[in-house]
Order: structure tokens, then sequence, then C-alpha cells
């Protein structure tokens, strides 16, 4: 039913019945997913880890391909937070001859936040209704 908001997800792991027609939390351990797997959270940042375990007790059901994507989010995620702490000292540098410019943090910080929606709409991890 692509076409149709909600229609061409998948629902949080908290709800009924993902949109594939599987009931989440049917598992063994109904209720409780499994720990985040050590090769997503390897290597991450303390924002980077949060993201990645947040989105991952919020969904069911990963792919291979989508752990790599979530990985890759976690890893932008640490960039993001990492511009972040170098722009609190403010966005603009006075450049050689005394103007003032942008910091060249800002544009970095924006390419990385275009890079993590893409990785979160490559995610596909829609509510659907």
């Amino acid at each position: 039913m692509a076409g149709k908001a909600g229609r061409s997800g998948r629902k949080k792991a908290g709800s009924k019945a993902l949109s594939f027609g599987v009931t989440a939390g049917a598992g063994p351990a109904a209720g409780r997913l499994p720990p985040v797997p050590r090769r997503i959270v390897c290597g991450l940042g303390e924002a980077g880890c949060a993201f990645a375990r947040d989105m991952w007790q919020g969904y069911d059901r990963w792919r291979p391909e989508q752990e790599t994507l979530l990985r890759e989010c976690g890893v932008t995620v640490d960039a993001l937070a990492e511009y972040a702490a170098t722009l609190k000292g403010g966005r603009t540098v006075t450049g050689p001859r005394g103007a003032l410019g942008p910091h060249p943090a800002v544009r970095l910080q924006s390419h990385a936040q275009r890079t993590l929606l893409l990785l979160l709409r490559a995610l596909d991890l829609k509510e659907g209704a």
C-alpha cells in the first residue's frame, strides 16, 4: 500500500502489530528486546551510543543492512555532538583580515545533519497506522 501515509513502514516495537504482519514482542522474551549488539555500539561515543540504544529499543526485527545504517547514524550523532561542543564558544570566527565569518564547524555540522537525515530515511523505520 505504498503511497498511503503510515502504510509503507514499520510500527514501533511497543505497537500491537508490525506492518509486515509480525506481532511485536512475540518472541521468547515478550516485551523485552535483546541488547544492542556490540558491533553496533563498539567505538561510539556517549551521544552515538545513546542514540543507537534508543533506536534499537524502539523497533525490532532489525535486518543486517539496517544494523549497519544504525551504526553509521551513531557515528554521525557523535560528530554532531562534537560540532555542537566546538560551536559553544561561538558560531563566528575572525578571519585573517579581521572580518567576522562563520566558524568552519558550522558547515560541517550542516553536512552531518543532512547525512543523518539521509541515513534515517534509508533505515525506513516509519510508524504504521
